[in-house]
């Protein structure tokens, strides 16, 4: 017996809403939860990336990017992650849960899987079946010989330690350098207040003599921020320092990088 019309039609919807959910659940495997949905942030942490001795300069043009200079009415930007001003080290975190292996990956070295030109998809719209790719900012790193080592230290001008790698690439810097962002604990916070926005100048920070003022202080004259004040206006996660080359460095070496650590600005909201 020959199928009928209506079976045909029924045969290729099914056909076509299987090749439709193997296409998303494919999409799906290659992004990471927090690309696939992902929530605002606002972290920093210092990054270094020291290839064969030398230092590369995140300040150059190369990986600096173009931003909304107010990012405090707490909108998701398009970038999760990005470096402008001109600053060296002062990686931008602007999605939550962001890793080491995706900050890598995002300029061009990809050690965490996938596809090399896109970090993963954002889904806009799942009963539309409209989705957003996330493409990489460009393949910037220097890449490393089959022979280079990675080296990876935390720590700051006070003493350093070593790390592993895996952990690196795997976890989120949050977990990775020990310290919660500030802006995602509060973002999480409203989410279970039912409130939809939150305004990151509304942040609260320890400031002098333990009173508590906002993330962006402007009045120039109040007394400098102390060192610890600015790592918390700045929602400072930490700093890494990853060496790649054959052999492991010296704790001169490792020391002095920590010794040249990219300086905190009074502004958190600035971008």
């Amino acid at each position: 017996m020959f199928p009928t019309v209506k079976s045909k039609i029924i045969l290729f919807l099914t056909i076509d809403l299987i090749l439709i959910l193997a296409f998303f659940g494919a999409l799906f495997i290659i992004t990471p939860s927090n690309y696939w949905s992902p929530k605002i942030d606002h972290a920093h942490f210092r990054l270094q990336y020291v290839f064969e001795g030398k230092n590369e300069d995140f300040s150059t043009q190369t990986y600096q990017q173009e931003y909304l200079k107010d990012v405090c009415d707490g909108k998701l930007s398009t970038n999760p992650i990005h470096f402008h001003d001109e600053k060296n080290q002062l990686v931008h975190l602007h999605w939550q849960r962001i890793t080491g292996g995706e900050v890598l990956k995002y300029y061009g070295l990809n050690k965490i899987g996938g596809f090399d030109d896109i970090m993963g998809v954002k889904l806009d719209d799942l009963l539309k079946f409209k989705y957003t790719t996330i493409p990489i900012h460009g393949k910037n790193l220097p890449q490393p010989k089959t022979n280079d080592k990675f080296f990876v230290y935390s720590g700051d001008e006070k003493g350093f330690q070593k790390r592993d790698l895996n952990e690196f690439l795997s976890q989120d810097l949050e977990t990775f350098l020990k310290t919660d962002s500030k802006i995602r604990v509060q973002f999480e916070e409203a989410q279970k207040e039912n409130r939809n926005s939150l305004n990151l100048s509304s942040v609260k920070v320890n400031a002098h003599s333990e009173v508590s003022t906002t993330a962006n202080p402007a009045d120039s004259s109040a007394p400098a921020p102390t060192a610890e004040e600015l790592k918390n206006i700045n929602n400072l996660l930490g700093n890494v320092v990853i060496f790649i080359q054959q052999d492991e460095p010296s704790n001169d070496q490792i020391q002095a990088r920590f010794n040249n650590l990219e300086p905190l600005s009074k502004s958190v909201c600035g971008g």
